[in-house]
């Protein structure tokens, strides 16, 4: 059997009664041993082997009841008295005990010297123990420090020494080793409730990104033959070319180049994988510690253009596509983010007083456990819009994968381009940065834009505020080409 990672595992012993064939009518046998293990996903079982513990069919099926301490034994003085030695079912239940006992101190004695080891190891090293302490117990009636004793303890510690050497090797963990282990114990803490979640857990959102956000890793592993790289051997300069290649690759999804924050994330999760090592005392120090997230470029929206913006109100697209378009202007109307559009149903639609305008107050979806709330009215598109389909929770509500699929249909069956020719693709995230730009153009205070936007400050507007006047631009180019469309030019009365 191959060396296992056992002391990172569930591993425990069970005992079962195996009746010896070699007598006929007989109900003596002999307690046999099963090793289980968990390695991540599914259960494992090594054995059974002997225990060297005989017992009969009648005292097994007895091991879990109450010790009967009836006299058994009788003295020279006619007294009689009760012995645990000649109880076979005392004498059963405390073989029992002394082999779980030594079961987890052999565990202990791998665990401490950082030894990888194999369940047969576990087993014989058990059973050396099991020998040890039976060996010692008959000295001991000379004395602890008497020299038999001190032989004798001296023996058993070498050959215990010897049998750890044996049949393991020094705990060599590798970067995905150590990776699978801590996706096995981030996936305890999961709690996927915002109102129980305690500190410590984590959502399950978080977890997902834990597995999904390694694949790049585990890529760049395999690229560079590096799959059985130790992780005392993740350095910074792993890292560095780590992130190198990564800005060479092409995301499996949308078949584009990574971006930097998209790196950044990567690397954040093999941090938290090197601070879990660190915590279980595989490496010394973090070596994602001295590596800086690589600067992105600074936050700006990307509202629509208005003529596409135009194209996508008035354009005549099959029943699902405009369902899924028109759902996605309500979002960018309401100014909201993909996480928090998908909580509209449940979002209580109020009416200012005196003034018969809709709105929405309702907690930040996207930012749980804070106090942020976006206020946003109804316009008369977004009322158009719900009238149609019969209220907020007739909207098309799909996962994010769905919608980028979607647009994707929509931009090549309208064929829309950027500027410069390619393709255009849109962003769910389009839909608030075009909805707060707008907002902006239109000449709402940096305070009503926090309030939509449901942001903590203001300071955060600036980037709506920055893009309004490239809007305002746009829009107003539209209107002076509507116009000159329609001038008719003056006809002259010299006939």
């Amino acid at each position: 059997m191959s060396l296992l990672l056992l002391n990172a595992f569930d591993v425990t012993c069970q005992f079962w009664f195996r009746k010896t064939r070699s007598k006929e009518g007989s109900n003596e046998g002999v307690v046999q041993v099963n090793i289980y293990y968990r390695p991540i996903s599914k259960r494992e079982v090594f054995g059974p082997v002997s225990s060297e513990i005989r017992t009969t069919r009648d005292c097994w099926d007895r091991r879990n009841e109450p010790i009967k301490k009836t006299p058994n034994r009788e003295l020279p003085n006619g007294q009689k008295v009760y012995d645990p030695n000649l109880d076979p079912l005392a004498r059963l239940k405390k073989q029992l005990d002394e082999y779980e006992k030594n079961f987890e101190l052999a565990r202990i004695e791998f665990y401490s010297r950082r030894r990888q080891y194999t369940p047969e190891a576990l087993h014989t090293v058990t059973m050396a123990m099991v020998k040890r302490d039976a060996a010692l117990l008959q000295e001991k009636i000379h004395g602890e420090q008497s020299v038999s004793y001190r032989i004798a303890a001296s023996y058993w510690e070498q050959k215990i020494n010897a049998l750890v050497g044996m049949q393991t090797r020094p705990l060599d963990r590798t970067l995905l080793m150590v990776h699978e282990e801590f996706i096995k114990v981030q996936e305890k803490f999961v709690n996927d409730n915002q109102f129980t979640r305690t500190p410590g857990q984590i959502g399950a959102s978080t977890f997902t990104g834990y597995v999904n956000h390694f694949n790049p890793i585990k890529a760049y592993l395999k690229a560079t033959n590096q799959e059985d790289v130790l992780i005392t051997h993740i350095t910074p300069g792993f890292v560095d070319r780590l992130q190198e290649w990564l800005m060479t690759q092409n995301s499996p999804k949308t078949k584009r180049q990574y971006q930097i924050g998209s790196i950044n994330m990567f690397v954040q999760t093999l941090r938290a994988v090197c601070r879990f090592a660190v915590r279980r005392e595989y490496i010394q120090y973090d070596p994602t510690a001295a590596i800086r997230h690589w600067s992105a470029p600074k936050s700006v929206a990307k509202p629509l253009p208005p003529d596409i913006l135009h194209i996508l109100k008035t354009a005549e697209l099959p029943e699902h596509m405009r369902w899924m378009i028109d759902s996605w202007l309500v979002a960018m109307y309401l100014n909201l983010h993909y996480a928090d559009y998908m909580n509209l149903p449940k979002m209580e639609i109020r009416t200012f007083n005196g003034l018969g305008v809709r709105y929405i107050d309702h907690p930040r979806k996207k930012q749980r456990g804070t106090a942020l709330r976006l206020v946003s009215h109804l316009t008369p598109e977004v009322e158009e819009i719900l009238a149609k389909y019969g209220g907020p929770h007739k909207l098309y509500y799909r996962t994010l994968g769905a919608f980028i699929k979607g647009f994707e249909q929509v931009c090549e069956l309208l064929d829309l381009r950027n500027g410069n020719g390619s393709r255009f693709h849109i962003q769910f995230g389009m839909a608030r940065d075009t909805g707060m730009s707008m907002g902006a153009a239109e000449g709402r205070s940096a305070e009503v834009l926090k309030n939509n936007a449901g942001h903590s400050n203001v300071s955060m507007q600036s980037k709506y505020i920055n893009a309004a006047p490239s809007i305002l631009e746009e829009h107003l180019k539209r209107q002076v080409s509507v116009s000159n469309s329609k001038i008719i030019p003056l006809q002259s009365n010299a006939a």
